[in-house]
């Protein structure tokens, strides 16, 4: 089978084996670079198997690879840039929490889609954008 345009893939075979297979190596390749805990895990898995959206945002987010080389301190730091409690999101011991109510935040976080307007320092959640 030939794979023309991976959105439409997705869209017509969500619910496939072959799609959701994919979910867990995204989410360890993820983990890789940002210490998730476990059960923080599995919760984002089940969530993201829910909804297309945060499974695409998921796909990207491990396959920039944009994490390379960040540490924790790093995460912590950026999140309170863009207005993120850190305490809440990550445990004492350096590991994402990811409870179920934040799952998406945090996605956006790590997606690079959390901002501040340049002119207002306004904050804003991108849903789409491209390089420029």
């Amino acid at each position: 089978m030939h794979v023309l345009s991976q959105v439409t893939f997705a869209k017509l075979f969500r619910d496939q084996e072959t799609l959701i297979g994919r979910v867990p190596a995204w989410a360890a390749s993820v983990a890789a670079h940002v210490p998730m805990a476990a059960e923080g895990r599995a919760r984002m898995e089940a969530k993201v198997l829910r909804d297309g959206r945060l499974a695409r945002r998921l796909e990207t987010i491990a396959n920039r690879g944009h994490l390379d080389g960040i540490t924790i301190e790093e995460v912590r730091e950026k999140m309170v840039a863009v207005g993120l409690d850190h305490e809440a999101l990550i445990s004492d011991d350096g590991e994402l929490t990811l409870e179920e109510e934040r799952i998406p935040s945090v996605l956006h976080f790590l997606n690079e889609d959390l901002f501040h307007g340049v002119l207002t320092n306004a904050g804003f959640r991108a849903d789409r954008k491209a390089l420029r």
